[in-house]
């Protein structure tokens, strides 16, 4: 139930992203929000579906948003906020054992690194963003 409900979530901020990415590409901005938007949206309905891909997907998402923003601002972390930090909180939560329970192909053991874990893979992405986080605020 609850990898639904983050599924949901995950999809409608999709949705958004995508509109307004697509408002902001349209008018010469980047087109990177259309991209996330279509990751988040992918994911959503993954997950939605009770599918571990769909973590698979959403950490896939994190990594090259935080790519494109490392590479947008480098490690200024106050200009990380705006390009991430709603979609890093929403990974933690999705990593989380009371929604990756519910998946109905749960691994039986999240932290062995697998091509097949998809709990492992957004864990793994969520602790590397958080890590460098902490090092780019000393």
């Amino acid at each position: 139930m609850m990898s639904r409900i983050g599924g949901v979530i995950t999809a409608l901020l999709g949705l958004a992203i995508l509109w307004y990415g697509a408002k902001l590409a349209l008018a010469g901005g980047s087109p990177f929000y259309v991209i996330m938007a279509i990751g988040l949206i992918v994911s959503g309905a993954l997950l939605i579906a009770r599918r571990q891909a769909g973590l698979w997907a959403y950490a896939l998402t994190l990594a090259i948003t935080f790519i494109w923003t490392l590479y947008e601002v480098g490690f200024d972390k106050w200009q990380w906020i705006p390009r991430g930090a709603l979609v890093v909180f929403l990974g933690l939560l999705l990593s989380l054992s009371f929604v990756t329970n519910s998946l109905s192909n749960c691994p039986q053991k999240p932290w062995v690194p697998s091509l097949r874990n998809g709990v492992f893979a957004l864990r793994a992405v969520v602790a590397v963003i958080a890590a460098l986080g902490v090092i780019a605020w000393f």
